[in-house]
């Protein structure tokens, strides 16, 4: 069965069970259906051509759930577009794109420059409201015009975007196959895929809890996940650690996923054990977790924190940790991203030979996956590889800063540096040195009420545990580190803070 036709049976299976929890207000799957089904009708209506890019506006809430159902049930390419950008910027990235059609709810068709952008690519609006559940044709965009518009992307069905971390985000369309082996891959039990193939709504479904943004690449799988296995949702606009405690107590998940700034943000509003007592596992992943916070979460919730690695290109994770692995190398692997995941083959590259690289040894790492393709994949990230296949990331290759010639990995930087007591969180960055060529400098947030560290002081706790090079040229302070909607530091941001007094490499 096509992914189209396995998400326009979804909503028939129990229409009168709960689908979506937004704001205290719950939406069955009729609501979510018959909503969904009038934006597929809309778009054939409207003459949007089979698998044409349709831009999602793609924010948290009910509108977006059906309008994304909609789009994929009538095989068109779901392009999101970010709603918490400046106006200005996503007028332009929705001209810039070319879409054939929007769908988004009042509050974006109100972001000045929205209509003018799509008017001038002649693109169709689609307006979806909730709690009425209304769907309607922007006035002046009910037809498709000449265009210029995007090709057809026959075969894809969305479009995933990096965090955007460095820079401005970037996109990968996936093929639908890729999405569907993806899916399938994540499935929590061979139960759940076998009934969820059958079509039959499964009683014991855990409540999916939602509040990565959609626009990004997280969110955005969240939500297909979802949908795809009739999982109904809690969603949330944005983390906020006592509102989500208050779910998992509530739905009793088995398990829940966590960017590492959300793991900070558990421990330190001291959510009580005992609200997090249904939880087998925290699953993280999208940036490196302090292992001496993942230490603590554990030791304070006895719940292992399992971590994955993967990129937006990559339609899923590559490597992750199992808890069968967590019980037996939990202590002595920690830090690492865990081992390959099944179908997936993980190797080193030298960087200089272009040779795999030997056990240990930091190199390039490269990743090959049938869901992807049959070739290797580059990566930017420096990894090694021990004894017993556990990948340990070391740093992105287009950050490593050489200090004379000599190579400083400036996310082990900010790691140590979080282990002083007063550092609430750490950026480390390359800056032009006129005799040694590049040296780092770090950005530290303080932790509230703490006082402010000297340069002697954090000098002495790099170099307890590196080598005396690693230890920054200077030490710069935010009140607090400016950061991307998945919760990673924005470093393009923080250049830009600093621009006047450093040249950053």
């Amino acid at each position: 069965m096509k992914l189209s036709e396995r998400l326009a049976a979804i909503p028939n299976l129990a229409p009168n069970a709960p689908a979506v929890e937004f704001c205290g207000t719950t939406f069955t799957w009729r609501d979510i259906g018959e909503t969904a089904n009038r934006v597929r009708v809309l778009l054939d209506e409207a003459g949007v051509a089979p698998s044409a890019p349709v831009g999602w506006i793609a924010r948290n809430g009910p509108e977006a759930v059906a309008a994304i159902l909609g789009i994929l049930q009538a095989e068109r390419f779901v392009s999101p577009i970010n709603p918490l950008q400046p106006p200005s910027k996503l007028a332009d990235e929705v001209a810039s794109l070319r879409l054939a059609a929007v769908v988004g709810s009042p509050a974006d068709w109100a972001i000045a420059g929205l209509a003018d952008a799509v008017a001038g690519v002649g693109g169709v609006g689609l307006e979806v409201e909730f709690p009425s559940g209304r769907v309607e044709l922007r006035a002046g965009l009910e037809r498709v015009g000449p265009g210029p518009h995007q090709s057809p992307m026959h075969g894809y069905a969305i479009e995933r975007m990096t965090s955007g971390t460095t820079g401005a985000p970037k996109r990968f369309p996936v093929l639908t196959a890729s999405l569907e082996q993806g899916l399938q891959a994540a499935a929590p039990s061979r139960d759940v895929a076998r009934a969820a193939a059958d079509h039959r709504l499964l009683a014991a479904q855990d409540t999916a809890i939602l509040h990565n943004p959609f626009a990004h690449s997280s969110g955005l799988m969240g939500i297909v996940t979802a949908l795809y296995f009739a999982r109904p949702i809690s969603l949330h606009e944005k983390f906020d650690p006592l509102t989500w405690a208050a779910d998992v107590g509530k739905y009793k998940p088995k398990s829940a996923s966590l960017v590492p700034a959300m793991i900070n943000m558990v421990l330190d509003a001291e959510i009580p054990k005992e609200q997090l007592a249904s939880l087998l596992a925290i699953r993280t992943g999208t940036a490196p977790l302090d292992p001496e916070r993942q230490r603590a979460f554990e030791a304070s919730y006895g719940i292992p924190v399992l971590i994955d690695y993967g990129a937006s290109e990559f339609i899923g994770g590559i490597t992750g940790w199992t808890l069968r692995d967590h019980r037996e190398w939990g202590t002595a692997k920690l830090g690492s991203v865990g081992r390959p995941k099944p179908g997936v083959g993980v190797r080193i590259i030298d960087p200089e030979s272009g040779q795999e690289a030997a056990v240990g040894v930091v190199g390039r790492l490269e990743a090959k996956a049938d869901r992807f393709g049959p070739d290797w994949v580059n990566t930017t990230d420096l990894a090694c590889v021990d004894e017993d296949g556990f990948v340990f990331i070391r740093g992105r290759a287009d950050e490593a800063i050489n200090r004379g010639g000599f190579k400083i990995l400036p996310d082990k930087v900010a790691e140590i540096l979080r282990l002083h007591p007063a550092v609430q969180d750490a950026l480390v960055l390359g800056v032009k040195h006129p005799r040694l060529g590049q040296t780092p400098i770090a950005v530290i947030e303080l932790r509230k009420g703490t006082p402010k560290p000297d340069k002697v002081e954090l000098d002495g706790i790099v170099r307890q545990y590196l080598p005396a090079y690693f230890a920054p040229e200077a030490y710069e302070y935010l009140e607090s580190l400016p950061r991307t909607p998945s919760l990673k530091i924005a470093r393009a941001s923080v250049r830009a803070e600093f621009a006047d007094r450093y040249e950053f490499t």
